[in-house]
């Protein structure tokens, strides 16, 4: 407020005044500190507007009662009730618990989830629960207070008097892979609730746990298709039915999703929906080391300047290549040929060289080395350029999808990877391509039978369109690179656009060239 404001006719009644002002502002942190939230959802109740019910209940703090020996319930005195905070964001359905005894609110953040069907009534008496039970509330490790402005004052400064020892090339190309804002739209597709799981606070632990949940369900969920596709549902389908419910609760309670106010929250019973799910999680593992690594990079920012700092962090030697070299001529031209009537501007072509990958490809003595394109999300390639590629790649949830059983998605054409580029923030518009030397090895081309067979090496899905084999060109180090001009393939029956190559395991590729376009 302004020193001329109405109200204040000397110094010394504004200064009263403004002491009144600190002493709200000091009680109302301090209430902000007291109380926590906790939600009960129940996914299979619904209102007049089928939307989901949500059950919300407020806690406080109590430093006397350490034991927990007390159950907790709403006050049901005269005394007025505490107020719930404004800043939780609730208005309805919500009320402040205290001990019944001391009168003193508790302090403990909860969560409940439970996909199975059932009614639960949203003022029933509640029991603190300590160990985790099915259908039983769910003591989750959270820092207070998250919300969204927990998340805009997470800010990394990576700012830095130190000069890097980088060509200025190579620091804008890190710079914008390590972008702040890019990666905090990538988190906002994953569909997590951001207040509770915020860039910057991702846990590893929690990821690798969820996942490991994912792929219990899908075991359970492939026995449980097989059942009902075989008429043969027995009591031990029940129980499986009943444990992917169980599961799915489990899974929710560690990966906080957000939108579900007026969804419906389905368990995760189908593999179109385990899909999603698995991709969330393999985007949520490359965002976590991306963080990683930007901690350290902030963590050392006094000593080391922070971009070279994640160069050296990922392992990988990366070397911009002049326009008019040799390397980049074959590329361009390779592009040229097989990129059909798809725009495209190349900015820059950097030579990849990570740490070991070449001696793991050698190693395999799988011959038919050839050059082939894959596609990836801007977001992605930190963890790319730091682990390499798995062969559960993210991309493949979209578009056609895992044709050919989990591995790693590779094309002769680039038109055909093109598709699976895509970069979440406006400000830095370049999209990214791998170019890999794969092992090739012996393909199937019996593509009837879906994952890895033996005695191949590699699955071969022949598209209708594709370059002329008698046109690869030989390079030095032993690999070859389609270069011939696409064309009608009149002897396929194959509904496949384009080639897709797909290798089934990691070290049968070798990263070789990072292209930069629009």
């Amino acid at each position: 407020m302004d020193d001329d404001s109405e109200g204040y006719s000397d110094d010394e009644d504004y200064s009263e005044d403004q002491d009144d002002e600190d002493e709200e502002e000091d009680t109302k942190k301090e209430t902000e500190d007291e109380f926590k939230m906790t939600s009960k959802i129940d996914f299979s109740q619904v209102d007049k507007d089928n939307r989901n019910v949500f059950h919300y209940l407020l806690l406080g703090k109590s430093e006397d009662d350490e034991e927990n020996q007390c159950c907790c319930r709403p006050i049901e005195t005269k005394k007025p009730k505490t107020k719930v905070d404004h800043r939780v964001g609730l208005t309805v359905g919500v009320e402040v618990v205290e001990d019944s005894n001391q009168q003193i609110p508790y302090s403990v953040l909860m969560t409940k989830v439970d996909v199975k069907y059932g009614s639960w009534g949203m003022n029933n008496f509640y029991k603190m629960q300590f160990s985790s039970h099915p259908g039983k509330y769910h003591l989750v490790d959270a820092e207070p207070h998250a919300s969204k402005k927990d998340v805009k004052a997470f800010n990394f400064d990576l700012q830095s008097n130190l000069p890097s020892v980088l060509p200025q090339p190579l620091q804008d190309l890190l710079k914008q892979l390590t972008s702040v804002p890019m990666l905090n739209a990538v988190l906002k597709t994953v569909k997590v609730n951001t207040d509770l799981m915020p860039f910057g606070r991702l846990k590893s632990d929690v990821i690798l746990e969820a996942q490991s949940i994912l792929v219990k369900l899908r075991k359970l969920n492939e026995e449980v298709k097989h059942d009902v596709d075989n008429s043969k549902l027995t009591e031990v389908s029940s129980k499986k039915m009943n444990e992917i419910l169980e599961l799915s609760s489990k899974f929710y309670q560690l990966i906080p999703y957000s939108g579900f106010a007026h969804d419906k929250m389905e368990p995760l019973n189908t593999l179109k929906l385990l899909k999603e799910a698995e991709t969330d999680m393999q985007n949520l593992v490359d965002l976590e080391l991306a963080n990683r690594i930007l901690l350290g990079a902030q963590h050392r920012i006094k000593e080391v300047n922070p971009l070279d700092y994640i160069y050296k962090a990922l392992g990988c030697k990366i070397q911009q290549l002049e326009e008019d070299s040799p390397e980049a001529q074959i590329i361009l031209q390779q592009i040229e040929q097989t990129r059909e009537k798809t725009p495209i501007t190349i900015e820059a072509i950097y030579r990849l060289a990570r740490e070991g990958e070449e001696d793991a490809l050698n190693k395999l003595k799988v011959g038919n080395h050839q050059l082939l394109w894959h596609g990836t999300k801007s977001s992605n390639l930190i963890s790319i350029l730091k682990r390499g590629l798995l062969t559960q790649p993210i991309e493949s949830a979209g578009f056609t999808g895992n044709l050919f059983g989990q591995g790693i998605y590779t094309s002769s054409m680039v038109c055909k990877s093109m598709n699976y580029c895509s970069n979440f923030y406006e400000r830095a518009p370049s999209k990214f391509l791998l170019l890999c030397e794969v092992a090739v090895g012996k393909s199937q081309t019996d593509v009837s039978e879906v994952g890895f067979k033996k005695g191949f090496d590699s699955t071969l899905g022949e598209g209708q369109q594709g370059p002329d084999k008698n046109f690869n060109l030989c390079l030095k180090s032993g690999a070859s690179i389609p270069m011939g001009r696409v064309s009608e393939r009149t002897n396929t029956t194959s509904w496949l656009s384009y080639d897709e190559i797909v290798l089934y395991s990691e070290d049968q590729v070798c990263l070789r060239y990072l292209i930069q376009f629009k």
